[in-house]
């Protein structure tokens, strides 16, 4: 590092030529090169390199971001799905074994069914409601 007449300072390549006669040095030629200019572009050179590499690396990464995002979506969707499935599954379930369980016996008479009559071996009371007969018949089944 060398300092100008202003007292700054700047790189400086910095050779040496000794002046020989018969063999013995006599003097030597100094030469200084300001290389400020070329520390700055190779300076510049390393940045524009850099920020490239960081530019790819960004890319590279926002592109494997995305396809995470879009794989996380797909098995939201996926599990969404499957759920309303089971939902669905369970509900049909419990609609059939309902189903099964308020048809009304048939009546060997030829009578219209009593509405409340569940398909059990004993016929319901009148008074019974179809919410009464299934508590009963899910306590007969409890225990």
């Amino acid at each position: 590092m060398f300092w100008r007449a202003d007292g700054s300072a700047f790189d400086a390549q910095y050779t040496s030529h000794p002046i020989e006669e018969q063999g013995v040095v006599q003097d030597a030629v100094a030469t200084l090169v300001d290389i400020t200019q070329r520390r700055e572009a190779q300076a510049r050179a390393l940045l524009r390199r850099t920020n490239a590499l960081l530019e790819s690396r960004v890319a590279q990464r926002t592109a494997e971001l995305q396809a995470s995002t879009a794989h996380l979506r797909e098995l939201a969707n996926h599990g969404e799905t499957v759920r309303e499935q089971e939902r669905t599954r369970i509900a049909r379930e419990i609609h059939d074994e309902l189903g099964s369980l308020l048809v009304p016996r048939a009546n060997t008479q030829g009578e219209p069914p009593e509405p409340c009559e569940m398909a059990t071996s004993r016929p319901l009371p009148r008074t019974a409601t179809p919410c009464s007969a299934l508590q009963r018949q899910a306590a007969a089944q409890g225990q």
